[in-house]
């Protein structure tokens, strides 16, 4: 969560994360490279342009956070750097090895146990299967459920194992839609802990419309808008969001109805 300042009303300020001390960000390629994309998308009969002539570098070494409402394009922006979707407009250079989004699941089959899941995934992206498999289990603190299909098992493990499982992976950048819901007090302390160890060496890049949900590692702030990504401070970015009408306090349904009710209560940023 982000300290805001009951005198100002902006944030805090946040001690700087001890880590990657060794990688000299500004010799190193930019996680990211956005040129000149414009993306347009029909809407209720309408054509609505919701990234214009958009561009933007994302520095190898630095968090980032970028906050915008639903509507100025949280979503095509995490497809456009997950790789999700590809530009038509303009160019997006990936230049490392990012994270599927956290939250997402459509990876996982509730056919499947989660140790064939984890394997595939594993084989998928050239990990150990053993490392992997232990990564998991232990994050988790399961035993037989591991070999038991996902479909049977506690709704908060089938919840907790897709999130598990990305950090199972050694990414070069993390990849977060929003917030991680995690009620769970001794798994959230494991996930978080994984989180900072990933983090030693690794990017986190989150997108998200609420100030509340901004992790405290973020080096780098971003506002999307307009159909533009300005780079700033996390501060500035911070600062500037709060300044904006608000959106209604409502999480997109059709992506969370299983997390409903539970977000505000339960989200750890």
């Amino acid at each position: 969560m982000v300290n805001i300042d009951t005198m100002t009303g902006r944030p805090a300020p946040v001690a700087a994360h001890p880590r990657r001390i060794d990688l000299g960000p500004e010799t190193q390629r930019p996680n990211f490279t956005i040129k000149g994309v414009t993306l347009r998308i029909k809407e209720r009969g309408r054509t609505v342009k919701i990234f214009d002539d958009m561009s933007a570098t994302f520095p190898r070494g630095r968090n980032t956070v970028v906050l915008g409402n639903r509507d100025a394009g949280v979503k095509p922006l995490i497809r456009l750097l997950t790789g999700m979707e590809n530009p038509r407009v303009g160019q997006i250079a990936r230049n490392v090895r990012m994270s599927w989004p956290i939250n997402f699941s459509g990876h996982i089959s509730s056919d499947f146990s989660m140790r064939e899941n984890a394997l595939f995934i594993a084989r998928l992206y050239g990990e150990s299967t053993r490392s992997v498999s232990q990564f998991v289990r232990d994050m988790l603190a399961i035993s037989k459920e591991y070999d038991q299909p996902l479909s049977n098992l506690n709704p908060d493990v089938k919840k907790y194992f897709p999130i598990a499982l990305v950090l199972a992976i050694e990414f070069d950048c993390y990849i977060l839609d929003k917030s991680v819901v995690i009620s769970n007090k001794e798994f959230r302390a494991r996930w978080e802990a994984a989180l900072a160890e990933r983090l030693r060496t690794a990017d986190l890049i989150q997108v998200t419309n609420k100030v509340k949900f901004v992790h405290p590692c973020h080096e780098m702030g971003a506002i999307l808008e307009d159909g533009k990504l300005r780079m700033m401070s996390v501060a500035a970015a911070i600062a500037a969001f709060n300044e904006k009408p608000s959106e209604p306090d409502m999480d997109d349904l059709e992506d969370e109805t299983e997390d409903e009710g539970d977000d505000e209560r339960n989200a750890l940023f």
